[in-house]
């Protein structure tokens, strides 16, 4: 939105072009990609009555749609083809590309690091592979929780279906999904003649090509499918693989050995430890052979800055006027009267 609105101050239609449509074309896809995985967190809750990912595991055997839909809403939120979400960036990029070339070092420089800053943002919003992995994919890690898992009733899977199906149709059906958001375009930017041209089912590159945004999905969802082809040529795995627990440096395997989405974030709390400012750990250790537990309580920098000093100076406050809370009716009474009597004097004074 900030480059539409870039584009409209300074003339340039076809930047305002695309980011209003960029930006108007996320929202939409933010509402549906992130719909569907708060339908299908609901689902593997109301299936397995914790919020804790780490009892979890292999739930996709049991609980088949809603690891679907999980999927397709992280390949959405992802930003990978051929749904939604890779539609909606792909625009993103290619306005702020299209910035980069204005003239004027800071609109270049600003630019430029938007687009750093979004690919970074792809890569960290890549985590949430993480998120299927632990829930759904691997062994049971908790076989009470496991076994007593089955999948949704109609009415909560059919919420999901729908997503589903909007996360994909907006994806591959993203050139008639523009020609409607670019109707609300025109009506924000100027000259909605040369505007609406951009509304087909291509969109004009920095690069000055016509660059086919179905035929970008394709292309890349094709590139998928190239390990299946290697698998078909080397006609490798054609008989059926034994089955057998991962190896474990020699130990009995375990599914607590499975990873979690603990480790996965370490690097990044690490970097955000200055923010997120946690209390010395606690180590708990049951035996030799026994799990190890770690206790760590992290606490916002922010509340130590800004909120704990308005809480401790209200209590302050409130102690010291605490006094006139004395209980007596006549007091209260009084009160009344010489609020009445200064309400009168600041009237006369400013009549």
């Amino acid at each position: 939105l900030g480059t539409g609105i870039y584009g409209v101050a300074a003339g340039n239609v076809t930047l305002a072009a695309v980011g209003f449509l960029a930006g108007c074309y996320h929202v939409v896809n933010h509402a549906i990609f992130k719909g569907l995985l708060f339908l299908c967190a609901g689902s593997v809750i109301h299936a397995t009555h914790t919020q804790n990912m780490d009892v979890l595991g292999g739930l996709a055997k049991k609980m088949p749609l809603t690891a679907v839909g999980m999927f397709i809403g992280i390949m959405g939120i992802a930003a990978l083809p051929p749904v939604n979400g890779f539609v909606s960036e792909w625009f993103t990029y290619q306005g702020m590309l299209q910035g980069a070339k204005e003239s004027g070092i800071f609109i270049r420089y600003a630019f430029s690091l938007a687009v750093v800053a979004l690919a970074l943002t792809g890569v960290l919003v890549g985590m949430h592979l993480k998120l299927y992995a632990v829930i759904f994919a691997g062994t049971p890690r908790d076989e009470k929780i496991w076994g007593n898992a089955k999948e949704s009733p109609l009415g909560m899977v059919l919420g999901m279906i729908i997503l589903m199906i909007g996360c994909v149709g907006f994806g591959v059906g993203a050139h008639f999904i523009v020609d409607y958001i670019m109707q609300a375009v025109n009506s924000i930017t100027s000259n909605s003649g040369y505007v609406a041209s951009l509304g087909a089912s291509s969109i004009t590159s920095p690069l000055g090509s016509i660059v086919s945004t179905p035929l970008i999905a394709v292309i890349l969802c094709s590139t998928m499918l190239l390990p299946f082809i290697i698998l078909a040529v080397m006609k490798a795995n054609r008989d059926k693989p034994r089955e057998t627990d991962p190896w474990a440096c020699g130990f009995k395997y375990s599914p607590r050995m499975q990873m979690t989405g603990g480790p996965f974030t370490g690097d990044l709390r690490k970097i955000m430890d200055w923010l997120f400012r946690g209390h010395k750990r606690r180590i708990e250790q049951n035996g030799y052979f026994g799990p190890i537990e770690y206790h760590n309580h992290p606490q916002d920098i922010w509340w130590t800055m800004i909120y704990q000093p308005v809480i401790d100076w209200s209590k302050k406050i409130a102690d010291k006027i605490g006094i006139i809370q004395s209980g007596y009716a006549n007091l209260y009474t009084l009160y009344i009267l010489i609020y009445l009597c200064a309400i009168l004097g600041v009237g006369y004074f400013l009549i």
